[in-house]
């Protein structure tokens, strides 16, 4: 009796490598590999996201605001910090590690420094971009400042003719400050009158003040546009500050190896 091959079962077919399990196979392959790419795709996708919500975040701003301060100081006196203003630059770059973890980037990465002076950069612009704005609200204020005043002399010399029926009654205007830590800044005064003499009193303050509130403002509107000007420089060119930072970065990234 002639031999004859066995045919080939459906058992066969599906586990000993038929056509049937080899279409399965690569479909299989190709299913795996589209749902690897998907599943790093949504990966990228949610840390893309969580970074930018961390960059919203009030203590991350509050983060590139200090930092972005700090740049301007290096700026303002060419390339140099003082002690207590590189002290300053290391604890805000500690807390910049922490909120963007540059502990995970110096465990996993084969240039954290690249990635960490990225982050650097990013937050310096945005700090940029919040004081640019803040400039411009401040420049905004001082235009009308003067104007203000004078609408708020006229207004406390209106009141004081008014008979007591029109007490209780409450002012609010603004003036330029200057103190030794904030430096100069808009005060908003919001103040309250019982009686005509209390009226009186404010108006003759106000009036007093006026000349010397008037030199500061023109203080801070020098101030205001030095600012602009700094953060132009500071944003235009990165490089300097970033420079001046790479060794306090350096030492933070040895804590965290």
């Amino acid at each position: 009796m002639a031999y004859e091959p066995r045919k080939a079962s459906v058992l066969d077919r599906i586990f000993c490598g038929g056509p049937e399990y080899q279409s399965r196979q690569l479909c299989a392959c190709s299913t795996s590999t589209r749902w690897n790419r998907r599943r790093l795709a949504i990966t990228t996708k949610v840390e893309v996201t969580r970074k930018r919500l961390t960059l919203r975040s009030s203590s991350v701003q509050q983060i590139a605001r200090d930092l972005t301060n700090l740049g301007l100081v290096h700026v303002k006196q060419e390339g140099m910090l003082n002690v207590r203003q590189s002290e300053n630059l290391r604890r805000a770059l500690a807390e910049a590690g922490q909120a963007l973890t540059w502990d995970v980037k110096a465990a996993t990465s084969a240039d954290p420094m690249s990635e960490v002076v990225k982050d650097l950069k990013r937050l310096v612009q945005a700090g940029a971009q919040t004081l640019k704005a803040e400039v411009a609200d401040e420049l905004k204020k001082k235009k009308v400042e003067e104007k203000g005043l004078e609408k708020t002399v006229a207004v406390l010399t209106a009141l004081t003719e008014k008979s007591e029926k029109a007490f209780p009654a409450q002012i609010s205007y603004s003036h330029t400050a200057r103190d030794i830590t904030r430096g100069f800044f808009t005060n908003v005064e919001d103040v309250e009158f019982k009686d005509v003499s209390e009226v009186v009193e404010t108006l003759k303050t106000v009036e007093k003040s006026l000349k010397r509130w008037g030199k500061l403002r023109v203080q801070m509107l020098e101030d205001l546009q030095q600012t602009n000007k700094r953060l132009s420089a500071l944003t235009s060119d990165l490089d300097p500050f970033v420079a001046s930072s790479k060794r306090l970065i350096d030492e933070l990234l040895l804590t965290f190896a």
